[in-house]
């Protein structure tokens, strides 16, 4: 196990009552493996179940909020995110369907929040899944991988996890973060089926090189139309860029999920943008749902 760093020491603070606890978490995403890492800081003997082989992370950018900044920052994580993001200096909005420089709007993050010492922040999802997955390996966090929770039966003072290969987990802590279709969530008496957001999302990481529309900076910029918005960012230091095309939607079919693939669906649905636009979305081969 590395060793932590002293942000992490300093951070980490008293074990509190959690000292020696057993914790499982299910799913080790970004909320279940922040919520490993904030445990283990306590004292907890954490452990995190996954069902993927593996834990990576396949999708593009995100962007971090000062709040959310903070949390990373109470978990010892602050000068880590800045390893990993880009701080975002301004947000421009600009009219999608006019190939003009000047934005309609501008929002100065640097003067906006020149005295909050966190940020506003751009990261790749994967980076920031490889920053918690680290994190909760230093703190002695065991992970589980290839291991599907299909089912969960609560009794007074435990739950026990019934696994897909046939064995069972006791644990007398159990958090969910299994995401979407939760089996956690569904033990626990919600089984509410997810509802549809009411927009299309195109998601793709270009190269800027390929991009020549403007300096990629820090800038987060957002091109806006009648019932859709473009958003793109820098990433890795501008070494890429994040593209997010949205489509308004008044209900979810099948099609849909075939579409958010399909980069020639992603153009089309745009037409009518300004040229600068089209450009940047011709640049996307192949868009992630």
């Amino acid at each position: 196990m590395e060793a932590l760093t002293e942000q992490e020491r300093a951070a980490a603070g008293a074990p509190g009552r959690l000292k020696g606890r057993a914790v499982t978490v299910v799913g080790a995403g970004i909320g279940g493996l922040a919520v490993a890492v904030a445990m283990a800081r306590r004292g907890a003997r954490v452990t995190v179940i996954e069902q993927a082989p593996e834990i990576t992370e396949i999708g593009a950018g995100l962007q971090i909020t000062p709040n959310g900044a903070a949390v990373l920052a109470a978990l010892g994580l602050g000068r880590a995110l800045g390893r990993i993001g880009v701080r975002a200096g301004e947000v421009r909005l600009h009219d999608g369907l006019r190939d003009e420089d000047a934005p309609l709007a501008r929002v100065d993050l640097r003067g906006t929040l020149a005295g909050n010492p966190h940020g506003y922040w751009l990261v790749h999802r994967a980076d920031l899944v490889a920053m918690l997955l680290a994190a909760a390996r230093r703190l002695g966090v065991q992970i589980v991988t290839g291991a599907r929770v299909v089912g969960v039966a609560l009794g007074f003072d435990e739950a026990v996890l019934a696994m897909e290969s046939g064995s069972k987990r006791r644990t007398r802590l159990l958090i969910g973060a299994d995401g979407l279709n939760s089996v956690v969530r569904v033990a626990l008496g919600n089984a509410e089926e997810p509802r549809f957001t009411g927009q299309l999302a195109w998601r793709a990481l270009v190269e800027p090189l390929h991009v020549p529309l403007w300096e990629v900076g820090d800038a987060v910029r957002l091109a806006l139309g009648p019932g859709r918005h473009i958003v793109c960012y820098p990433l890795r230091g501008g070494r890429l860029l994040n593209l997010v095309a949205v489509e308004e939607r008044a209900r979810w079919s099948e099609a849909d999920a075939e579409a958010t693939r399909d980069p020639g669906a992603m153009r089309a649905a745009f037409a009518d943008f300004a040229p600068r636009w089209r450009r940047l979305l011709a640049c996307a081969r192949e868009p992630r749902p």
